[in-house]
């Protein structure tokens, strides 16, 4: 937060306007997706997307596991449309914090508390029914990753570990800490 501040304390409003027009067009690219596969994405295309993600982390599926994903998704309608509404929301507050920054210039420290307030509210929203809707998907996530990774192969925690620790140091590095990954 206090990196985001400072950073925030020099944008321009420019610099905020063309954020701005970068996720609003982001997010036109998504809507017209997900038109086009409204009512017409099928649980094996879920599946499918759902699969690549988890290859991202774990390398190829097992039989084993495409079946853990099918089973998951089964038990839960799609919720890209409601992702994507998050997300707008989510970016309209961002763009509103960047910009009450800069009409009012407040120090560091109070800029600081702001975005700290903002990224409190994404873990645990205000409103009830969005903070539920929240809590859900991220129960129903954490349940398929649970089941996937106790499902996984010794390569497969491998992978997932080396990718993990990549993450780790690219943080590290960001931060200005660089150390060797663990691993």
């Amino acid at each position: 937060a206090p990196d985001l501040a400072q950073l925030a304390l020099m944008l321009t409003p420019e610099q905020t306007a063309k954020l701005q027009r970068k996720l609003a067009g982001d997010n036109a690219k998504a809507r017209r997706e997900l038109v086009q596969l409204t009512g017409k994405e099928t649980l094996d295309e879920r599946v499918k997307k759902t699969a690549e993600r988890a290859e991202f982390w774990f390398g190829s599926l097992t039989r084993e596991q495409l079946d853990i994903v099918r089973a998951a998704l089964v038990k839960r309608p799609d919720s890209t449309a409601w992702w994507l509404d998050e997300r707008e929301r989510r970016q309209r507050e961002f763009i509103a914090l960047l910009q009450r920054i800069q009409a009012e210039r407040p120090g560091e420290q109070t800029a600081t508390g702001w975005i700290r307030a903002y990224f409190a509210q994404l873990q645990s929203p205000f409103d009830p029914e969005r903070r539920a809707a929240i809590e859900q998907s991220r129960a129903n996530n954490a349940e398929l990753v649970a089941q996937l990774v106790n499902a996984a192969t010794a390569e497969q925690k491998a992978a997932l570990s080396r990718r993990l620790g990549g993450f780790a140091e690219d943080l590290l590095s960001l931060a200005g800490e660089r150390t060797t990954p663990p691993g």
